[in-house]
Formats: structure tokens, C-alpha cells, sequence
């Protein structure tokens, strides 16, 4: 018993919520419309709009306030005749990056004198939706449930409580050249924003490598300076050193120094002389027989061998 009346508050609590909710009106120009000739005081109808938020194509039959079957074609051409669609705000994303609204209750043709305003009849209204949203499923489903809600056919319209939001939908008709400036601006501001995003992850990566040559070229400068002290405290040990040593010390540790300097020249030159000696040795084996000698002194050398 007490899950029944759970659900029955769930269900009504539902129910009321969506009684709340006020569907939204948007006002079109009648350059959207296609209108054939009258047949039994009917005009077949195409409506389609193509341009964001909206992607839409509304067919179906439509009678004239009066019944006449030219005052549509004639309202037309005078700027008499608009189009009102009745819609939940639920925009959409789509795969363009727009947004779109796809849950459209009904739809309904307005004819003005330039006094009153005159709603048309309209019949077998069929909504369909167009790419970028046409199977997209959020946006299916948007519109299923929207159609599902409406109750009868204008009734949204009649509704003396929408009156005020559908008079000042009717005062600003969209037209295909502001539907257009609008989708280039949206446009427009969708590759700014694109712009935008690069250039702040530009931003950042520079950023980034800034941070990094200035963390390098401070570790850089601390290594610099740890040798420097370093160096200072070891050129002050040593001076600490030499303090302490006796006049005859520093004389006794400046004649090792140099001493060590001459044995370091002495196996430098050493080192050197030796290849060339050896290849001396090389040239000749005969004492008197070597570079530089004059024939006489050879004799003389062989002679006293």
C-alpha cells in the first residue's frame, strides 16, 4: 500500500512539474514557407529552417482565416503572414559545435491586418528533424517527447496564458538574413574561442619554458657560486697554511716546487730526446760511420779503433 502511494506522489509530483514548465515561442518571416495551391480551401505546406538553433522541417495543411484561398499567397507578398513555433528550451550540442533546440510542440501561421492578428488552421502537421541533429539521439528523443506532451493540435496556442510571450515572439520574426548573420556570427564566435583556447595553451607551453630556462639558469648560477666559494675557502686554507710555516719552511716548500717543476722539464725533455737518439741508432750501427762526419774523420776513427 505504501509503495503504491509512493508512486502515485512520484507520478503526480511528475506530472505537475511538467504543467509548470512554460514552452517557449520563436517567431519566423514567411520566407520559410512553401505554399502549394488550395484544395478544398487547404494549402499543402513546407516549412524549413536550416540555420542554428534551429534544424527543422514542418509539413502539413493550412487554411486560411477567412478561408480564402489566395489571402496566404497575398499576405506572403505584403509581409502579412508569419510563423510561430512553440518549443521547449532544452538546447542541444551537436556535432558542429552548435547548439540546437529540438523539442518543438507545435507550429502555427499567423496572418496580421495591421490591426489583429488571425491564427490559421492547420492540420496533419508532420515535424521532422535535419542534420546536424537529424540522428542524433538525445535530439529524437527531445522532439518524441515534446510531440507526446503537446495535447491537441494548437491547443499551446490558444492558451490564454502564452499569449504574451507568443505577442512578443510575433514582433521580432526571424528572417533567412538574420537567421544567416546569426549562424556567421555564431560561427565567428566559435573560431574565436577556438583561437582563443590555442592561444592560451600557447601561452601556457611558453610559459612553461620560460619557467624551465629560468629554474636551469638559476641552478646554473647557485653551481657557480658553491665553486666560487669553494674556491675562496680552499685559496683561504692554503694562505692559513703558509702562515704558520717558518721563513726557512715556505723557502724549503719553494725549493721542492721547483725542483719538482725541473724533474717534470727534465722527463719532458727525456721523453723527447729518446726517439730521436734512437733513430740516430738507427740510421748506422758503425761509430765511425755516422751523419756528420767528414771522410777523414772516419779514417782517422778506423784507424784508431
Amino acid at each position: 500500500m505504501l509503495k503504491k502511494l509512493a508512486m502515485f506522489l512520484v507520478l503526480g509530483c511528475a506530472i505537475l512539474s511538467f504543467a509548470q514548465v512554460k514552452p517557449s515561442f520563436q517567431a519566423f518571416d514567411a520566407d520559410y514557407l512553401s505554399l502549394s495551391e488550395a484544395s478544398k480551401g487547404y494549402h499543402h505546406f513546407s516549412i524549413r529552417v536550416d540555420y542554428a538553433p534551429w534544424a527543422f522541417v514542418a509539413e502539413g495543411e493550412v487554411k486560411a482565416p477567412q478561408g480564402d484561398p489566395d489571402m496566404l499567397f497575398y499576405s506572403m507578398d505584403d509581409d502579412q503572414l508569419y510563423i510561430v513555433v512553440a518549443y521547449s528550451e532544452a538546447p542541444i550540442g551537436a556535432s558542429d559545435g552548435l547548439e540546437y533546440q529540438a523539442g518543438i510542440y507545435d507550429v502555427m501561421m499567423y496572418y496580421s491586418d495591421g490591426v489583429d492578428e488571425f491564427p490559421t488552421k492547420i492540420k496533419n502537421l508532420k515535424l521532422s528533424l535535419l542534420p546536424p541533429i537529424a540522428s542524433d539521439a538525445w535530439a529524437k528523443g527531445a522532439l518524441e517527447d515534446a510531440q507526446g506532451k503537446r495535447g491537441n493540435p494548437g491547443d499551446v496556442f490558444r492558451n490564454p496564458e502564452n499569449a504574451n510571450a507568443i505577442f512578443k515572439a510575433s514582433a521580432h520574426p526571424l528572417s533567412k538574413a538574420q537567421a544567416q548573420a546569426s549562424r556567421k556570427a555564431a560561427a565567428e564566435r566559435q573560431k574565436n574561442a577556438i583561437k582563443a583556447r590555442r592561444d592560451s595553451i600557447a601561452a601556457a607551453e611558453q610559459a612553461a619554458r620560460e619557467e624551465a630556462a629560468a629554474e636551469e639558469a638559476a641552478r646554473k648560477q647557485k653551481a657557480e657560486q658553491a665553486q666560487k666559494v669553494q674556491a675562496q675557502k680552499a685559496r683561504a686554507a692554503a694562505a692559513a697554511s703558509n702562515e704558520n710555516l717558518s721563513p726557512r719552511q715556505r723557502k724549503l716548500q719553494q725549493m721542492q716546487a721547483e725542483q719538482a717543476a725541473k724533474r717534470q722539464k727534465a722527463t719532458t725533455s727525456t721523453a723527447t730526446a729518446k726517439p730521436a737518439a734512437s733513430a740516430e741508432r738507427a740510421t748506422s750501427s758503425d761509430p765511425c760511420d755516422q751523419p756528420g762526419m767528414s771522410p777523414l774523420q772516419k779514417k782517422r776513427c778506423r784507424m784508431n779503433k
